[in-house]
């Protein structure tokens, strides 16, 4: 449901907000983990290869089977046009699975639980409540004109 709401936000909003995205691999998600390696490794490619990544991994999380995750991971990596040399050395990198650690400490430490969580300038806002992101993106915007 966060995904689907991103394309509208960043239309309603067109030039108003900027989004970052941060890793938040949930342990009760056996491939969580991995999939975040592997989109950090789409978007060291390309901001829009990573989003192509983003979204067709969620379309098909349903299908996605531990045992052959990487290999599901691997094609859709193709599929969003990556470069698959830079992808399967990036995969392999300490470096890039350090930085999902980072991004994990980060949200554990300004208390984030649960995915999708929106931060708005500092405000949490969880879950895929496209009203509360609104309402708070809109406080946001009115404090800040």
């Amino acid at each position: 449901k966060g995904k689907d709401m991103l394309p509208e936000l960043l239309n309603e909003y067109d030039g108003k907000i900027n989004v970052v995205f941060k890793q938040m691999p949930l342990s009760n998600h056996k491939w969580a983990k991995a999939a975040a390696v592997a989109s950090l490794c789409s978007y060291e490619q390309s901001n829009d290869k990573f989003w192509k990544f983003h979204d067709t991994l969620f379309d098909k999380q349903k299908e996605i089977q531990l045992i052959s995750a990487g290999k599901q991971f691997r094609e859709i990596a193709q599929g969003a046009g990556l470069n698959m040399g830079k992808y399967d050395k990036c995969i392999k990198s300490e470096e890039v699975k350090a930085k999902v650690e980072a991004d994990m400490k980060e949200a554990e430490s300004i208390g984030v639980r649960s995915t999708p969580t929106f931060v708005i300038n500092g405000v949490i806002v969880p879950g895929a409540n496209v009203q509360a992101v609104k309402n708070a993106i809109e406080t946001r915007l009115s404090d800040a004109g």
